[in-house]
């Protein structure tokens, strides 16, 4: 049996699945798509980036260790108003602002007293005055104890020296020493101080009744010759 092939027909199925392979790995429209729009959104956002600039963070001030740059401003009355504060701490440096706050009593904002209302001791209020910088701070503290129209006030940094919690110190410290039939210290006027008796407090042997020969210093036992 005879079989007429010729070797064009024989090598022809052989070209077909290469051509398949290869087609097979070539990339579809819809992915050429995708990864246009990609690179046309990345381009896009480089651009804008280089025309605004990359936005910086914002800038934080802190305070080095032992700075301050605001203070407590005690035993206000009713009549002491923005204003008389800003007047009399102006020089110290620019004022950042002032807050009136109310630690007993009823709370006074206008700076007036009350209609028809008497004052009492328990209408106390402070305030805090911040300061653009720390050595003006550092400056009001020299008018601690100085009288603005008629009150003695108080500026310090720390709130545990403001009037109000000093009372309140001294009422709990005086009723738990009351309870334990103790002196208050806090309110113990300090008696007048007593000298200390001096002693002696270095003594000299006696070399004869010493157990030690002494000789320029050195000192030999006895049974040594």
């Amino acid at each position: 049996m005879r079989f007429a092939w010729s070797s064009s027909e024989l090598a022809a199925p052989s070209k077909a699945p290469r051509n398949a392979r290869a087609s097979s790995k070539r990339p579809s429209t819809s992915q050429h798509k995708r990864t246009g729009k990609l690179l046309a959104v990345q381009n896009a956002r480089r651009r804008e980036k280089a025309r605004t600039g990359v936005a910086k963070p914002p800038v934080k001030h802190t305070s080095k260790v032992g700075e301050i740059f605001f203070v407590y401003v005690a035993n206000l009355k009713p009549w002491i108003t923005k204003d008389v504060l800003e007047k009399e701490f102006s020089h110290c440096g620019e004022i950042k602002q002032i807050i009136f706050r109310c630690s007993r009593g009823r709370a006074v904002t206008n700076g007036f007293p009350i209609a028809g209302g008497p004052l009492s001791p328990r209408d106390r209020q402070y305030a805090t005055i911040e300061f653009r910088e720390s050595k003006a701070a550092y400056l009001a503290l020299s008018l601690n104890g100085v009288r603005i129209h008629g009150c003695q006030i108080v500026v310090t940094s720390v709130a545990a020296d403001l009037p109000e919690v000093q009372d309140i110190i001294y009422s709990r410290l005086g009723t738990a020493y009351e309870q334990q039939g103790r002196v208050n210290p806090l309110k113990a006027r300090a008696g007048k101080a007593k000298a200390i008796p001096l002693e002696k407090t270095q003594a000299e042997i006696d070399p004869q009744q010493s157990d030690r020969h002494r000789l320029f210093g050195f000192s030999f036992a006895k049974c040594v010759a």
